[in-house]
């Protein structure tokens, strides 16, 4: 392919458990071309298991329930987030990434709520919880409190 027509290349990189292994070598791979590559999405959820699961850490909502409820017992574990985030940014300086994008600020559908399985926070990537009538309610009447990546990724950056 001529890649002359193109200013840089773009790549959602979630590391999971099945691409850990090789996840480097895939980033590299995008970055024979030689334009700057930018990663579009990154990140993980808020808990434990998350990280093994990257790109798919969402699908633990049970959609057809109503209202939408967790499909499972889950821990959460904002620590693990944190750590994604650290490990991830570490990586894509070392391979040479230009630039890249944690996915989300907020899961705004995804409501942190009482009850184990209705902690719909946890399949949300965001750095900020949607929380009812929190601070800075506004949006539906929900506010949004930091979590541990909300300031891990202010460092970061």
């Amino acid at each position: 392919m001529d890649w002359s027509p193109f200013d840089l290349a773009a790549v959602d990189a979630y590391r999971d458990a099945g691409n850990a292994g090789r996840f480097r070598s895939d980033l590299r791979q995008h970055r024979q071309h030689g334009k700057p590559l930018v990663v579009t999405e990154f990140g993980c959820c808020g808990y434990a298991g998350a990280a093994d699961r990257g790109g798919l850490g969402w699908a633990i909502i049970d959609a057809s329930a109503e209202p939408p409820v967790l499909d499972g017992d889950y821990v959460r574990d904002e620590h693990e987030q944190v750590t994604y985030l650290r490990e991830l940014t570490d990586i894509f300086e070392a391979e040479g990434v230009d630039l890249a994008f944690w996915f989300t600020f907020a899961g705004y559908k995804f409501v942190s709520g009482t009850g184990s399985r209705r902690d719909l926070d946890l399949a949300s990537y965001g750095v900020v919880k949607m929380v009812p009538g929190g601070p800075g309610s506004g949006y539906q009447g929900l506010g949004w409190e930091p979590k541990l990546a909300f300031g891990a990724l202010a460092q970061a950056g």
